[in-house]
């Protein structure tokens, strides 16, 4: 949980241009909620209460996604064609970085509905990405179950 909020503390001084401080961090610590806490620990904590890590899949699907099928990936996430071009041009040579930018904006964008659940269900919408929609499920879902 530490790391999201410090994750959030970064993401609000960027936002701002402002250099990061100390003072910044303790203030930002004090002013977050306990419903921003629970949203940041929406990608950890499944709603069944099992440890659903959802850094780690949207880390393992970006390094195992085909380049080709990055773009089909973002339009079913509602990735615009616009925030396309955007992460093409801050990774230009890094197809798993633009994956993985790709899913995170997604994560962002989709807020508390997020889910490891739904990942797989808009995966499974593509058939390029059906087979590793289905190693996730495996991976990430089942094994947590048993």
């Amino acid at each position: 949980m530490t790391l999201a909020i410090l994750w959030k503390w970064k993401e609000r001084e960027e936002e701002k241009g402002e250099r990061p401080n100390l003072r910044t961090i303790l203030a930002i610590l004090k002013k977050l909620t306990y419903h921003e806490i629970v949203n940041e620990m929406r990608g950890y904590i499944g709603d069944s209460g099992t440890k659903k890590d959802l850094r780690s899949v949207i880390t393992y699907v970006s390094r195992k996604l085909p380049p080709k099928d990055r773009k089909s990936l973002a339009k079913v996430l509602g990735i615009t064609y616009e925030e396309q071009a955007a992460i093409e041009a801050n990774s230009p040579n890094d197809a798993a970085r633009q994956a993985e930018d790709v899913l995170q904006l997604w994560r962002k964008k989709t807020g508390n509905k997020v889910s490891i659940e739904r990942l797989v269900e808009l995966m499974k919408t593509v058939p390029e990405l059906r087979i590793l929609s289905k190693i996730v499920v495996e991976k990430f879902i089942r094994n947590q179950n048993t």
